[in-house]
């Protein structure tokens, strides 16, 4: 029995990128998360988070890093994808 062969020339376009009300909702629902574990006002006071959610949804370029808040001894880490079948997404790590 040999390997099974896939055909070289079938690719799947890309899905196409999200558009701005895609985005918009996208960042709705992480502001919603944070708003409900009461974390809004210090990542607000503390980074700039909501600055980083604005320009996403006005440029739609994909963009992920990483914001250190010493206070909390914690890092935020951020991913803001174009892609329409993934989610954007935050992370809060202990780095202790």
């Amino acid at each position: 029995m040999g390997k099974k062969q896939r055909n070289p020339n079938k690719r799947l376009p890309p899905p196409p990128p999200k558009d701005k009300t895609a985005r918009q909702a996208d960042v709705d629902r992480l502001h919603k998360q944070l708003i409900e574990a009461n974390l809004a006002d210090d990542l607000g006071k503390a980074t700039n988070i909501f600055e980083l959610m604005e320009k996403y949804v006005e440029t739609g370029e994909s963009e992920s890093g990483t914001i250190p808040i010493p206070d909390y001894k914690r890092t935020l880490d951020y991913i803001f994808t174009t892609k329409a079948n993934l989610h954007s997404s935050l992370k809060l790590r202990y780095i202790g």
